[in-house]
């Protein structure tokens, strides 16, 4: 499984009014020590990158996203904590839900023994991506505004993190690629990625989950130039952000030729969204060691996996857990695997291939996705029951490989 894209959108000039109050934020705060080497653990799930903090002394869980411009923590934990608010704004969504957003400074967030002093954050509810984090619980983001404090080296293949404020500590090989970051002191960072020979800019996004998205109307020229482009598209849950989640109908291609700077892959599936930003992430760096080297403007990725063209094998229908109503959905459909029978975003499931999921706590739900779930969708049809508006039906679905066709 793959969750929907999860970004954490902060357009903080909309957002807040005050673009120097923001930037003055984002660029405060200091590391309490020098010369210092620190390694951690992480927990990789779902291509997202969990590791423990501790603030006033309690332990959190929180996802690093080089593509978040500031901290962001949930309110739920807000009372246990310290912090000043230094401005708030009342945001909308898409599905019209609205919250107050509070941009705050945080004294102090210890990861291991390096302690991060007076970085920014923002204080909002982040129960529409929860639904999607039933095994690990999700507290909060770690932004790049604190990922700039230090290097910060990422060991996917041994889940392991390397914290320090010199580059020399760390292990970087001669056959590593060294890519220019923009210059800036706080914001999202972008890396020049191609498309078929058409350049243009990518944030840096360690919050997305895959490998390669960008927006529609990069997919309209690129079909305009290559009447053979090899595409299907997709219909239900597009992403999730920390005010709601959207739903919509967009492609996936299999692009013949991505690269970035020196690093040329073949035979990459990117996917295409309505008004995206276009985003690398997790799906691509992993193939890596990954080096940030803040100080300097630069990313160091060390081969560790050779990256192979991408195939798309999939059933007609897409089922994901969501871990708020404890209940596997119907979350989307391949529009290019059609289903002889229409079946509903609303529909339930109750059974897959004889399993009771109908009543699952949150525990069971996580053993079942994380352990039968893995199995049982290696087989070639899986046998489902849904309730579809009050009415109970039985389905099979037949998998297919979808690109390349």
């Amino acid at each position: 499984m793959r969750l929907p894209s999860i970004m954490i959108l902060i357009l903080l000039g909309l957002l807040f009014g005050s673009c120097a109050k923001v930037a003055k934020l984002a660029k405060q705060g200091s590391v309490n020590k020098t010369s210092y080497i620190t390694e951690i653990p992480f927990n990789y799930y779902n291509n997202l990158i969990f590791i423990e903090v501790s603030i006033n002394g309690k332990t959190f869980h929180f996802f690093l996203d080089t593509g978040a411009e500031l901290n962001v923590i949930d309110q739920s934990i807000a009372n246990e904590l310290e912090y000043t608010i230094i401005t708030k704004s009342k945001v909308s969504g898409t599905s019209k839900s609205r919250q107050t957003l509070q941009l705050v400074e945080i004294p102090n967030i210890m990861i291991a023994d390096v302690s991060f002093r007076n970085t920014g954050a923002i204080l909002a509810d982040l129960t529409s991506i929860k639904k999607f984090f039933g095994c690990p619980h999700i507290d909060g983001v770690i932004g790049n505004n604190l990922l700039r404090k230090a290097i910060w080296q990422i060991d996917y293949q041994n889940e392991h993190i390397l914290i320090t404020d010199e580059l020399s500590k760390v292990k970087i090989s001669g056959q590593a690629h060294v890519i220019d970051m923009e210059p800036k002191e706080w914001g999202n960072v972008h890396l020049d990625v191609s498309l078929n020979g058409i350049k243009s800019k990518y944030i840096f996004d360690t919050g997305f989950t895959g490998k390669f998205e960008t927006n529609k109307r990069l997919f309209n020229t690129l079909a305009t130039q290559d009447k053979d482009l090899e595409y299907i598209t997709k219909t239900g849950e597009l992403s999730a952000d920390f005010i709601n989640s959207s739903t919509g109908t967009f492609p996936s291609a299999r692009i013949k030729a991505v690269e970035i700077d020196d690093i040329k892959l073949a035979d990459q599936i990117v996917s295409f969204r309505q008004n995206a930003s276009s985003l690398v992430g997790n799906g691509f760096y992993e193939n890596y060691t990954l080096t940030m080297d803040w100080g300097n403007n630069k990313i160091f990725l060390d081969p560790e996996k050779e990256i192979q063209g991408d195939t798309l094998t999939a059933y007609e229908l897409i089922i994901s857990p969501n871990y708020m109503s404890n209940e596997i959905e119907i979350s989307g459909y391949w529009d290019h695997h059609p289903f002889a029978r229409d079946v509903s975003l609303e529909a339930k499931l109750l059974a897959i291939n004889g399993n009771d999921v109908s009543n699952l706590s949150t525990e069971a739900l996580c053993e079942f996705w994380e352990i039968k779930w893995k199995e049982i969708k290696k087989e070639k049809t899986i046998d489902i029951v849904v309730s579809d508006n009050g009415e109970k039906r039985n389905i099979t679905l037949t998998k297919k490989q979808l690109l390349p066709k």
